[in-house]
This record gives C-alpha cells, sequence and structure tokens, in this order.
C-alpha cells in the first residue's frame, strides 16, 4: 500500500477550507494531525484527509435523512386544527347558509 502525503495547498483546494481553518481545527481535534517529513515540512496523510471527508458526507447525509424523514411525518399527521392555525383560515366542507 502506498501512503500518499497532502501538502496545504492541495488541502485548502480539496477541502474548501482556509489555512488558518484547517490549523485551528487540527488543533481541536476536528480534522487529521499532520506528519512531519522533512526538518520544516509537513504534510497529511491523504487517507486520513480522505476518511475525515468521507466522515463529513456520511454527517450530512445523515442529516438530510433525518430532516425529510421529519418532514414527511409531519406532512402526514398535519391536522390544520391541532396545529393551531386559526379557525377563520381552515377550508371547511360544510356549506354556510
Amino acid at each position: 500500500m502506498t501512503v500518499r502525503i497532502v501538502r496545504l495547498k492541495e488541502l485548502v483546494f480539496r477541502s474548501g477550507l482556509g489555512r488558518s481553518s484547517i490549523y485551528e481545527m487540527v488543533s481541536t481535534g476536528d480534522f487529521p494531525a499532520p506528519v512531519q517529513i522533512g526538518e520544516r515540512a509537513i504534510g497529511w496523510i491523504e487517507s486520513e484527509f480522505e476518511t475525515w471527508l468521507n466522515a463529513k458526507t456520511a454527517q450530512r447525509d445523515a442529516i438530510r435523512a433525518s430532516a425529510a424523514q421529519t418532514h414527511a411525518q409531519q406532512l402526514r399527521g398535519a391536522n390544520p386544527q391541532k396545529t393551531g392555525a386559526p379557525k377563520n383560515l381552515l377550508i371547511s366542507s360544510k356549506k354556510k347558509g
């Protein structure tokens, strides 16, 4: 297995995050830590970055699925009289007469 090292410039491009945001997230443990690749050079292991990115994508998808499920449940169970809608806005099938 080949380990590929990704430098900061590529990380910024691929993640859409800024340099300072990446370093801040590294310091809080919310982003993979870099590895020392030289006396004055660091990089990130590409597979760790991809794992982080896949986790973010899965998190987003779970939130969307949950929101869609909640919305569908609300639509199935919607009853305007129980939602507190003003009675004058409710449509009635009774004819006034």
